[in-house]
């Protein structure tokens, strides 16, 4: 007997039977054996993209002193690492340096250059002289003012 009988609702029938545990072991297994074809699917596929694709070769002039690694190689001190690689940079940016001595071409400083360029001025990129300009007309889509209405910025 029911400790509280006001509880009891008698719409409400129990459920007899069990959920179906083939098929909950069915589907457990079923994911299962999906994920581990997966991944050994993947593994292969893994292997084969790894043969085709060997690693890149280092690009020499933009540090000549690693042209003779083949694989990579782990940081033992990335504080000093970043340090060589602030005086390489302002090495470069800040001081001349012969980029081919033989045709006599030499890479000056930045603020250098902006100097320089600042006297001499720069050469304009092309040539607009026969530059025909129009004015648009409103509220066509070849001018591109597609949602604009005559007389609308008056």
């Amino acid at each position: 007997m029911p400790d509280n009988p006001e509880r009891i609702n008698p719409d409400v029938a129990f459920e007899p039977s069990d959920i179906d545990s083939v098929a909950v072991v069915g589907t457990g297994l079923g994911v299962l054996i999906g994920t581990l074809v997966s991944v050994g699917l993947l593994f292969f596929v893994f292997l084969i993209l790894r043969n085709t694709h060997p690693d890149p070769e280092p690009r020499a002039e933009l540090a000549p002193e690693y042209k003779n690694l083949r694989q990579p190689i782990l940081q033992s001190s990335p504080r000093r690492d970043l340090q060589e690689l602030r005086k390489r940079d302002e090495r470069i940016l800040d001081h001349y340096t012969w980029i081919d001595k033989q045709k006599g071409t030499v890479s000056i400083p930045v603020d250098r250059a902006i100097d320089k360029l600042l006297q001499q001025g720069m050469s304009p990129a092309g040539d607009y002289s026969d530059l025909k300009l129009f004015t648009p007309r409103a509220g066509q889509r070849d001018t591109g003012f597609d949602l604009v209405t005559e007389g609308a910025g008056r």
